[in-house]
């Protein structure tokens, strides 16, 4: 039987077996990593990185006070999303290493390297043996599904996300004079850089109990840090809810082509979100096909649970935590990279609350740092019959570390414009329609205009009802000279949504004021709602009007 907990006397190191060598197996990991993302640089500029990293006054222009008070999208946005750290992280890259890509894009690197050697840090003040802690990090490391992560700007928040809460757990496992104070200043750091770092409470108890067999021990002694992490966690949500200056998130902001659970009913969900959950852990086993983004039709709600699909989902779930619970009984080393995979997706997996989006591979940038301890302990009982043992496992490990890495030296391509990644993504997903608006966005940007609208005009094909479709070939045609169709469709959003679409209500405003008409422009800014009236896009709009009118009373009689 393979021993998986330390011993509580301590032993005598084992010739050659030092801290020497722990330091030359994590700088083998950083290698990796490194090695993994050589061909990346310089980096572009991608998807949201434009609006929060390159355009944000926070980043160029930086103040603490606001930092700390600002929404993450920017001052006032409302998108419910708070990251000061990972802002004021952008703000000291840029400070550093000047505007462009490149200098984000190599702290990202960096950060991923530091993350991945944090993955066989914690494996091993947990009390696994360092070889599957190694070969879980060295899997982290190339892992194709963190090319997204890494290689797009915004991808910052989930690697100090990660970075802090495998901090805090390092410290805590530890156990050293400080650890309290110091799992509780990580703890703090990662919130302040991702939301989903809420789920270190559950990652902290998860361990604990795998070490210790018992409840009632974990309670006796950690209630001190138990008490400490809670009442982070209660400040840390009343300044979300009171101290900040942004407005709160719309009920409407939530697509269902993007989250298809606002559509659905309580077992529905269920289903969809064990659907989920499947795709992730095939993308983690089989990286072939990838995707930065997923609509609908992807990923395939659902709704009937007499189907033949819903009693497979279910009867996998309950497989599943029956081997989980076998296991963990055991204290196998792969139960408990299972446990902390499924864990660190309670703040994504839709359970407690809906996010913007139903999927995407960023938000198993942490979960699967628990995959990969979970596969290199499953690799060392799958192969415990076999002799010679180790030279089986380490051919097995270096077959994987390879080819996972080689994909993600493919991936890094895809990535090295927004042009390249959305035409990348069209073609491995044609019907991803958001992914043809992007493709839009980064044709519109590089000055092809016939390819950007033929682009847009496609996603509106795919789904002629979304909304961001038409607001994008209707702001494109407004660029383009065309206000009289960009109206049309500013209209046709108006007509079949919920009627108070600030943007398409913006959108018309321009549309008028470029046809002249000062009056009808005045009469859709006034009917833009409350809560989109303290950004600056309405500002702006409003003295254009003025400007228009050179009177706005008088224009909007």
């Amino acid at each position: 039987m393979i021993t998986t907990i330390r011993p509580c006397t301590r032993l005598p190191r084992p010739a050659g077996v030092g801290r020497p060598a722990q330091w030359a197996r994590h700088l083998v990991i950083a290698l990796l990593a490194l090695g993994a993302y050589a061909n990346s640089f310089p980096g572009a500029f991608i998807f949201d990185d434009v609006a929060i990293v390159r355009e944000n006054p926070l980043v160029n222009d930086p103040s603490l006070g606001r930092i700390l008070a600002a929404d993450y999208w920017g001052e006032g946005a409302g998108s419910g999303l708070h990251r000061p750290l990972t802002i004021l992280s952008y703000a000291v890259n840029r400070h550093l290493l000047g505007p462009g890509p490149a200098g984000f894009h190599t702290v990202n690197v960096l950060l991923h390297a530091v993350v991945s050697v944090l993955v066989a840090a914690v494996a091993s003040a947990a009390g696994l043996s360092s070889s599957i802690g190694w070969v879980a990090a060295a899997l982290f490391a190339v892992h194709p599904l963190h090319t997204e992560v890494v290689d797009i700007v915004t991808g910052r928040a989930e690697l100090l996300a990660a970075l802090f809460v495998l901090l805090a757990l390092l410290a805590a496992l530890r156990r050293g004079r400080l650890h309290r104070p110091l799992t509780a200043v990580c703890f703090a750091a990662a919130l302040l850089s991702k939301e989903s770092a809420a789920t270190f409470l559950p990652l902290l108890l998860a361990f604990d109990l795998f070490g210790t067999r018992g409840v009632r021990a974990v309670a006796r002694d950690r209630w001190r840090l138990y008490a400490l992490v809670a009442a982070i966690t209660v400040v840390w949500l009343a300044w979300r809810k009171f101290g900040l200056l942004s407005g709160s998130l719309p009920a409407n902001a939530i697509y269902p082509e993007d989250n298809p659970l606002v559509l659905l009913g309580p077992a529905g969900r269920l289903l969809t979100v064990l659907k989920v959950q499947a795709l992730y852990l095939q993308r983690l086993a089989l990286p072939f096909s990838l995707n930065a983004v997923f609509v609908d039709t992807m990923i395939g709600p659902v709704s009937n649970p007499r189907s033949l699909q819903a009693v497979a989902l279910v009867t996998g779930a309950v497989l599943l935590a029956v081997a989980l619970v076998a296991g963990w009984r055991r204290r196998a080393p792969w139960s408990l990279g299972l446990a902390a995979h499924f864990l660190a997706f309670l703040a994504t997996a839709n359970v407690l609350v809906l996010t913007t989006f139903l999927v995407a591979e960023r938000f198993a940038y942490l979960p699967s740092a628990g995959f990969c301890l979970a596969a290199a302990g499953a690799g060392t009982v799958l192969l415990r019959g076999l002799a010679p043992r180790r030279c089986i496992l380490a051919a097995a490990a270096a077959t994987a570390i390879l080819a996972l890495g080689g994909r993600t030296l493919a991936r890094n391509i895809d990535f090295s414009s927004p042009a390249i990644l959305w035409r990348a993504e069209t073609r491995s997903a044609p019907g991803n329609y958001r992914a043809w608006i992007l493709l839009g966005g980064a044709l519109r940007e590089s000055g092809d205009a016939t390819g950007a609208e033929a682009a847009l005009t496609r996603a509106l094909e795919l789904r002629p009802r979304f909304v961001e479709a038409a607001l994008s070939l209707g702001y494109f045609l407004l660029d383009a000279g065309r206000p009289v169709e960009a109206a049309q469709h500013f209209q046709r959003i108006l007509e079949s949504g919920p009627g108070d679409s600030p943007l398409a209500m913006a959108g018309m405003v321009e549309a008028f004021l470029s046809l002249g008409q000062v009056r009808e422009a005045a009469a859709w800014l006034e009917a833009i709602p409350p809560y989109f009236r303290h950004l600056p896009l309405y500002h702006a709009l409003a003295d254009r009007v003025r400007a228009a009118a050179g009177n706005f009373g008088d224009a909007g009689r």
